[in-house]
C-alpha cells in the first residue's frame, strides 16, 4: 500500500486488508504486529558531495536538504538537521524525494533498504553513526475481519526474515 494518507485511515476506510508500517496504530480496532527494525540514514549522491564539499557529517548539515514530511504534516527527521541546514524542498512523496536525491537536488534522510542499491554501487554515500532506527516495521490489519488474521500472520513471518539495515 502506498497513499498519502496514513495506513490507519486507509484500513480504517476499507481501502486495504494490511498494511506495512512502523510503529503502533492508535486506533484499537486495528491488530498489529511488529517484526524488524527500519533503519533509516542520511545520504546524498556521490555527485552532490563533490559539488557541496560533503566529506563530513557537519558539511552535509550546511547543504540543501531535501526534507520528507508526512501527509499529517509531521516531520519526523528534524533530529538530523542543525539550525545551519537550509531546506531545499519539502515532499510527502516519497518516491519524489527519490528523484530529487537522484539528481542531486540535496542530501536527505530514508530507509536503508531503499539506499541499499545505489549505496553498493558507490552511487550514494551513507553518513554512517547518524542513522536511527524508526521503529520496528510491522503488519497492521484490521481486528474484526478474523479472516485476514491468517494472511497478516503469514506476512508477519515473511517480513521478519526480511533485512532492512545494512550488514
Amino acid at each position: 500500500m502506498a497513499n498519502d494518507g496514513s495506513p490507519e485511515k486507509i484500513l480504517l476506510e476499507g481501502g486495504c486488508d494490511l498494511a506495512l508500517s512502523c510503529g503502533k496504530p492508535q486506533d484499537p480496532a486495528i491488530a498489529y504486529r511488529r517484526a524488524i527494525p527500519e533503519s533509516y540514514f542520511a545520504v546524498c549522491s556521490k555527485t552532490f558531495s563533490r559539488r557541496h564539499g560533503c566529506k563530513t557529517w557537519e558539511k552535509l548539515q550546511r547543504a540543501p536538504h531535501l526534507a520528507f514530511v508526512t501527509a499529517t504534516g509531521v516531520f519526523p527527521f528534524h533530529e538530523f538537521l542543525s539550525e545551519e541546514t537550509p531546506i531545499a524542498a519539502c515532499f510527502n512523496d516519497p518516491m519524489a524525494i527519490f528523484k530529487a536525491l537522484e539528481a542531486g537536488s540535496g542530501w536527505t534522510v530514508l530507509p536503508y533498504y531503499a539506499l541499499e542499491p545505489r549505496v553498493r554501487t558507490g552511487e550514494w554515500i551513507i553518513f554512517r553513526g547518524k542513522e536511527r532506527d524508526a521503529d520496528r516495521y510491522g503488519v497492521w490489519w484490521l481486528r474484526s475481519r478474523k479472516g485476514v488474521a491468517p494472511l497478516a500472520q503469514a506476512m508477519f513471518v515473511w517480513l521478519s526474515q526480511q533485512r532492512l539495515d545494512p550488514d
